[in-house]
């Protein structure tokens, strides 16, 4: 890991904008979460951990990202999150309820 140059960062206005606008763009993944989640009959805390997951990585980790680099990774939202997101089921699955 590298050394962290600074710990402070300035946000603006815009910061929080397009910070907002990712909230948004979680819809998505956590939409997948549920669904797979209900395809795989996991237990709600299962299905809660893999949104907070995803609430850490694809929000707070990526927006982090723009302020520290070295420190925080950068996921894109178009990644699969899960190893059989490319199943045949999964994806039928994901596409008949909007995800």
């Amino acid at each position: 890991m590298h050394a962290i140059k600074s710990s402070t960062a300035a946000v603006t206005l815009d910061d929080m904008k397009r910070l907002m606008e990712s909230v948004i763009d979680l819809r998505t993944a956590i939409g997948r979460d549920i669904i797979h989640g209900r395809m795989n009959g996991d237990d709600t805390d299962v299905i809660v951990e893999n949104i907070l997951g995803d609430v850490a990585v694809l929000l707070v980790s990526n927006w982090a990202h723009n302020f520290f680099p070295e420190a925080f990774i950068q996921r894109s939202l178009g990644e699969p999150q899960f190893a059989d997101d490319d199943d045949s089921a999964m994806q039928e699955a994901y596409l008949n309820e909007g995800f």
